[in-house]
């Protein structure tokens, strides 16, 4: 299903495992020796306003899988262990399909279905835990930041379909209870479109929640025009670490990118919450966090520790960070 993806999709690779097989302890482990204690969970709390404490956003993007769908019971022992490991939200993922980068109409993905979102959300709930719906669009080929359709026409349709779509999950999200909703996800081509204006203006007469808008990397933050407009500052966090795995190394890039990361969220002057942060638990993963990695290629998990650790530590550093979900 997750061929040739990019960060949008790589999201939510990692999870569905994570949960049901208890990998959150794996990571406690892997990471006691590499810099961390081996209590310490890989779902980490940050500083807010200068003070450490439990924050309101510290969870994980969720997918559901053939295995383990939105509607199943098998649902409530992942929810669970996820609060088990000190999570306080869920991001819940439904999926708009779009059939190539230059179309101008969206249709529902059956890859989760109305129904499945509204027992996954009513799950988190009763599992004490908060929700995000942060839907994304799907496309068959490529990825949502190359959407672009071919004419300023094409561009007025495509929006009149996206909106159509957020006010649908914004009506689920206001009936559900749903404490934010993520109002796209790396749409770079859109960055500076004015149509976001009125989007956004429709989707708050709909949700009452906080909204927000994922950019990709910190140069997506800068390039999106609309966060005056917005309650809070998203970001999905995948640059390449580099070919050297030494913990100084990947260390010296992850400071790099959340400084710039910094300089951005100064000029807007919002909260930022990490709406996606991860790398697959294969050698090399860590030079392309994004992508999804061939069938037979080593695994690393310690390497993935090691990488999701020294993110969290940064993270944690910034009093301008509300939270973040791993992916």
């Amino acid at each position: 299903m997750l061929c040739s993806v990019h960060p949008s999709r790589l999201a939510l690779l990692l999870l569905v495992s994570w949960l049901v097989t208890g990998c959150g302890e794996l990571v406690k482990n892997e990471t006691a020796g590499v810099g961390t204690s081996a209590g310490q969970s890989r779902v980490s709390g940050y500083k807010v306003n200068g003070s450490r404490h439990d924050v309101e956003i510290r969870g994980v993007n969720l997918l559901q899988t053939s295995d383990v769908a939105l509607n199943s019971p098998l649902l409530a022992l992942s929810l669970k262990r996820l609060a088990a490991t000190g999570a306080t939200t869920v991001a819940l993922v439904p999926f708009i399909r779009q059939s190539k980068p230059a179309a101008e109409e969206l249709q529902l993905s059956e890859a989760v279905t109305d129904e499945q979102l509204i027992a996954g959300i009513r799950q988190v709930k009763k599992t004490g835990l908060r929700v995000i719906i942060k839907p994304q669009i799907l496309l068959d080929k490529g990825w949502a930041g190359e959407i672009k359709p071919g004419s300023e026409a094409g561009w007025k349709r495509w929006f009149e379909s996206y909106t159509g779509w957020m006010l649908h999950y914004a009506e689920i999200a206001q009936q559900e209870g749903a404490e934010i909703l993520v109002m796209g996800t790396e749409l770079k081509q859109t960055d500076q479109r004015q149509e976001w204006v009125k989007l956004i203006a429709d989707v708050r007469r709909v949700f009452r929640g906080k909204l927000t808008y994922a950019a990709h990397n910190p140069d997506g933050v800068a390039g999106y025009a609309f966060w005056d407009r917005l309650d809070m500052i998203a970001v999905t966090l995948y640059p390449p670490l580099g070919e050297d795995v030494a913990r100084e190394d990947v260390q010296r890039k992850i400071v790099g990118a959340v400084d710039l990361l910094e300089k951005h969220q100064r000029g807007i002057n919002k909260d930022v919450l990490i709406a996606e942060i991860g790398v697959p638990s294969v050698a090399g993963g860590q030079q392309a966090p994004w992508e999804l990695p061939a069938r037979g290629v080593k695994s690393d998990v310690k390497m993935q520790a090691v990488v999701l650790d020294l993110w969290l530590s940064e993270l944690k550093r910034r009093d301008w960070v509300r939270g973040g979900l791993v992916s």
